[in-house]
């Protein structure tokens, strides 16, 4: 580096390593989506968004991320080593101490241990979709999960048609069109509801208690703003950015409490089915028309009956080509 390049080992905190993070982009000159191009030619995965999305926020980026970043703004496996150090420092920095107090286990089955919880530990999160306590399994589940994902996505199901990425990262080919890519901020409006907005709310039934999606008047969407995020041809995360409780990727879920609903999980992963969005054009003679679906499923996102009324829930049901599961995606560059 020379003298005028940010020092990442300055930085003393999450907030600080951002900023020089931000720095680093402005010297190399590069906007957003040449930072992505030139990424992707150096092998890595950095979608614009991301890099938005990491300069923005005041916690540190994942480790990928950096890496990628400070490559694509030309810097060398030393200054990306430097980088990555500057943040492992400050993530450990960042780590509470272990305890040393003795803690009492209750009896199995008293009542001290049906009523004890974990006490807050800050803002409430999405919720996670693994138990901590199955999280031996899940390693094990998770692996397997990405053996055979990695197979059924670089395998075109014909019943869904291929996609392929243009060279320049702005179109993608789904289903034989060429549409543009929709990476990066947006709003997602039910075709036959095109005033309202997809955004947090509940179930209608009281069956579930948790976030899941709605529609709602758009001037009562936000918290939280709504991300889209190419993973892949034209697989996408729909994640939600809250200011309490973070970024979440809406999850379609099929069995339990809130089977057929779709609710924004803490654990973004990409990996996990049941979170990548196929991101389909209706039709070519109504452009910005999409049917969302998940990519583990041969099902699409619909409006629960078919309902206009703001509060209704955003379901899993089967694809019927009708205009309740049709959504138009409102592009908002540079939020």
């Amino acid at each position: 580096m020379d003298e005028g390049d940010p020092r990442p080992a300055s930085a003393a905190g999450p907030a600080e390593f951002a900023a020089l993070m931000e720095r680093r982009k402005n010297r190399s000159g590069y906007t957003y989506r040449q930072l992505e191009d030139r990424a992707s030619r150096l092998g890595d995965t950095l979608p614009r968004s991301t890099v938005a999305d990491a300069l923005r926020r005041r916690t540190l980026p994942r480790a990928e991320v950096v890496s990628a970043f400070v490559r694509a703004c030309g810097g060398t496996d030393a200054e990306v080593e430097e980088w990555l150090a500057a943040r492992r420092r400050l993530a450990d920095e960042g780590r509470p101490p272990p305890s040393t107090e003795s803690v009492p286990v209750p009896a199995p089955g008293s009542p001290a241990e049906s009523s004890a919880e974990p006490p807050p530990s800050g803002p409430p999160a999405w919720r996670a979709g693994i138990p901590v306590t199955l999280a031996a399994v899940a390693v094990v589940v998770l692996a397997a999960v990405a053996v055979v994902v990695a197979v059924r996505l670089t395998r075109p199901d014909p019943g869904a048609g291929s996609s392929v990425v243009d060279a320049t990262a702005a179109t993608v080919v789904s289903n034989g069109q060429r549409v543009p890519s929709l990476d990066g901020w947006a709003r997602i409006h039910p075709g036959r509801a095109p005033a309202l907005c997809v955004t947090e709310g509940h179930d209608r039934t009281g069956r579930y208690r948790s976030e899941v999606a709605v529609q709602r008047p758009c001037s009562e969407a936000e918290p939280p703003r709504t991300l889209l995020e190419r993973v892949r041809g034209d697989l996408y995360h729909v994640k939600w950015d809250h200011p309490e409780h973070g970024l979440g990727c809406l999850t379609a879920v099929e069995q339990g409490a809130a089977a057929n609903l779709v609710e924004p999980r803490s654990d973004c992963r990409g990996d996990q089915p049941s979170q990548l969005f196929l991101v389909e054009p209706v039709d070519p003679a109504a452009p910005g028309r999409y049917r969302l679906r998940p990519a583990d499923t041969q099902l699409c996102l619909g409006i629960r009956d078919d309902d206009e009324a703001p509060g209704a829930e955003v379901v899993l049901e089967s694809c019927t080509g009708h205009a309740d599961q049709e959504f138009v995606v409102e592009a908002r560059p540079d939020r």
